[in-house]
Parts: C-alpha cells; structure tokens; sequence
C-alpha cells in the first residue's frame, strides 16, 4: 500500500490474533500465514505463541525467543482469535488421498 492510500484509509481498531504455530518449520508457516492475512482489509496485530517446556527440534530456541511469546507473557491478554496451526499441507493431501483409498477398497 503506498503512503497515499494509507493515509486515507479509515482508522478501524486492530483485529488481534495469537496462532499457536505446531508446525516444525514454523518460520516458513509463517511467511506463508502472514501473506494470506496481508491480502485483507483488515488491520491485523499477530502474536506467535509457543510452548516454554518443549524443545523445538527444527527451530533455534534464540528464534523462538525472539518472535514468540510464552504463556506467561501472554496470560493476561486478550485476543480475538486465537488459532493452532496443525498439519503441514503435504500431511492434509496425504490423509484426504487415505481416506478415499480406504472408501474405495471398502466398497
């Protein structure tokens, strides 16, 4: 958006969502969240949470740190969504095609 467009725009309050990212690779889930929230008209405030007590196997731990919150830093806050990132794509296309192979071979 350029500086035009942003300064007309009418000021509405910020929609604010937590994502509690499970993914292993989460900065690339991100990226990929962050450009489908970019593509609407809403003004957004996102926070990633994740869990202290668990080492992250493909995520530095000084990542997490950086971009995260915990759950203390965020206990006392309210959101309006508050959303979990499960299944890889990869994962939902191999269970949509699992479950038609088991209907199919049941008939």
């Amino acid at each position: 958006m350029d500086s035009q467009r942003a300064r007309t725009q009418n000021i509405r309050s910020f929609l604010k969502i937590l994502v509690v990212n499970l993914m292993p690779k989460k900065a690339n889930t991100e990226v990929q969240l962050l450009r489908h929230l970019a593509n609407t008209p809403l003004q957004l405030e996102v926070e990633f949470l994740y869990m202290a007590s668990h080492k992250s196997k493909n995520t530095s731990n000084e990542y997490l740190e950086n971009y995260y919150r915990t759950f203390a830093y965020i206990k006392d806050k309210r959101y309006d969504i508050v959303g979990w990132l499960l299944l890889a794509p990869r994962l939902n296309s191999c269970l949509s095609r699992r479950s038609t192979t088991g209907a199919s071979s049941a008939s």
